[in-house]
């Protein structure tokens, strides 16, 4: 027995049962989108400073931006994640702890009385009694005494054994918060860095109107590229989540939200800009101040995250029955892949990312591939 007792009493620290966050889960994604930032820094750093390279430039700032915001949203949730579990993760120590300096006072207990009896005066009776009914009572009551402080024994080890991998856990899961944190204080560091850094270029930018007007033209192009991520949503659409949780716009016609308030600078359809060139624009451009709140039209969830010339930081967003609403030249995004949105959230800021016209939210509404004028939906 005091074999056993040396293998037993270990610190009696807490349980185990922690949700501790995954490892590959919080860091493979992170580190990714962190090793792609570090590629489109040192790109940037390649290019030149001739004249016909700084719309590149501006393409690599914006696109370092983007990334950034992401990052640091994905950080910022998984700091949130993990100061859940580490707080989880104690409070199941604590009660653990308790439960375990039970099961050792028990344990001593039994210790101490084996020791003072030396467990002779059960086996004394049983070898002494001539009654068979005593015996077999006798040895029966031996069994259960046996089998409560063999149960007593293995839990008790099985507890200790828990409790310490969960001390272990618990302390790797409080390194990862101080590396998230340290991690999420350079990017916004660099962040701002590089915003300071974009805002300069884009000052010098638009006092060049040959640069302005490439930067227009090439607005065409982008909203082919919209559109061709609309097609392949569409394409490989089949019965989605969002068809059978979300109703649709099709009753929502005319009551949709504003996304934000202001307005609208450039409509709907095909225009002719100054020079005489007709633009096609499949939304409508709404002027507001930088950082005002965008919100949700309606109910929904976000499918696309990204970046593209002309179109800057974008949102879309799935409203079920193939409907969709995009939010673009948007300063910061607060949603990721997958969040389901509520009708007037906040899902990002105004900005003017992919634009050189200034801070204003480029917003377009579909349903399938065909583009709706969002005028005639809003209220």
């Amino acid at each position: 027995m005091i074999r056993i007792l040396t293998i037993l009493i270990v610190p009696a620290f807490a349980f185990v049962s922690i949700v501790s966050a995954d490892d590959d889960r919080i860091s493979g994604p992170l580190w990714n989108m962190m090793e792609e930032l570090k590629l489109k820094r040192s790109e940037y750093e390649r290019i030149g400073e001739k004249e016909q390279d700084q719309l590149a430039r501006l393409r690599l700032l914006e696109e370092q931006i983007a990334l950034s915001g992401q990052l640091i949203l994905k950080i910022e949730r998984n700091i949130r994640g993990l100061q859940d579990a580490i707080e989880n993760s104690r409070a199941e120590l604590g009660d653990a702890n308790i439960i375990a300096e039970r099961k050792k006072d028990a344990l001593y207990g039994r210790l101490k009385y084996a020791y003072k009896t030396g467990n002779r005066p059960g086996w004394t009776a049983v070898l002494l009694s001539r009654n068979p009914t005593e015996i077999l009572s006798g040895l029966k009551n031996m069994k259960t005494i046996l089998e409560y402080d063999r149960h007593l024994v293995v839990s008790y080890r099985e507890l200790s054994l828990s409790i310490s991998a969960g001390i272990t856990r618990l302390n790797a899961d409080m390194n990862r918060l101080d590396k998230l944190k340290s991690d999420y204080e350079n990017e916004l560091s660099l962040r701002k860095t590089t915003l300071d850094t974009r805002r300069k270029l884009l000052d010098k930018l638009r006092k060049d109107k040959t640069i302005l007007a490439n930067a227009m033209d090439r607005l065409e192009e982008d909203t082919r590229s919209i559109s061709g991520i609309f097609d392949d949503l569409e394409s490989e659409k089949k019965d989605t989540e969002a068809d059978r949780e979300f109703p649709g716009l099709v009753d929502k016609q005319g009551d949709l939200i504003w996304p934000v308030y202001g307005p609208i600078v450039r409509s709907f359809g095909t225009k002719k800009d100054k020079r005489g060139i007709k633009l096609t624009n499949p939304g409508i451009d709404i002027k507001a101040p930088y950082g005002s709140r965008v919100s949700a039209a309606a109910p929904g969830r976000v499918i696309y995250v990204s970046w593209l010339r002309g179109y800057g930081q974008f949102v879309i967003v799935e409203h079920g029955q193939s409907y969709y609403t995009l939010y673009a030249n948007l300063g910061s995004v607060m949603v990721d892949v997958a969040d389901e949105v509520k009708a007037g959230q906040i899902i990002a800021l105004v900005g003017d990312s992919g634009t050189l016209e200034g801070s204003r939210l480029h917003f377009e509404l579909r349903q399938g591939k065909q583009q709706l004028n969002p005028v005639d939906w809003l209220r």
